[in-house]
């Protein structure tokens, strides 16, 4: 059942909505078995820009499934990153990114409706 076992660790960052950003932690690991990964990401940005755009955060380390249905992830840990939003996240098909979703309504988030300056953590999975 292990034969295709493989840890790692990967660079998350915001793919779509700032407009710019750097980062003081940017880290992401992971856990491969068969066709699940499992992962868990922390990002701490300096200084983050926002914009109108869908957020995006992207880098996960290995393409998604293009069949459905799709995965998602869930935050772990806010510490900075403001926003009286509370959200979900789900990773696209066949895709190396997740979007950034209300957890109320399933809406879209756009990078300028969130503080991005601070910490956050996420974990996930989904099916390669």
């Amino acid at each position: 059942a292990l034969d295709d076992y493989e840890e790692g660790t990967f660079t998350p960052s915001y793919t779509q909505g700032t407009s710019s950003a750097t980062y003081s932690i940017q880290t992401g690991r992971y856990t491969k078995v068969g066709r699940r990964v499992h992962f868990d990401i922390e990002l701490d940005g300096n200084s983050i820009t926002g914009n109108t755009s869908h957020l995006y955060i992207g880098g996960l380390p290995f393409t998604s499934t293009s069949s459905t249905p799709t995965s998602g992830c869930f935050l772990t840990y806010t510490g900075g990153v403001a926003s009286t939003t509370h959200v979900t996240g789900v990773i696209f098909n066949g895709q190396t990114y997740f979007g950034v979703y209300k957890y109320s309504d399933g809406g879209s988030v756009a990078g300028n409706t969130m503080s991005l300056n601070g910490g956050w953590r996420w974990a996930g999975f989904y099916d390669v």
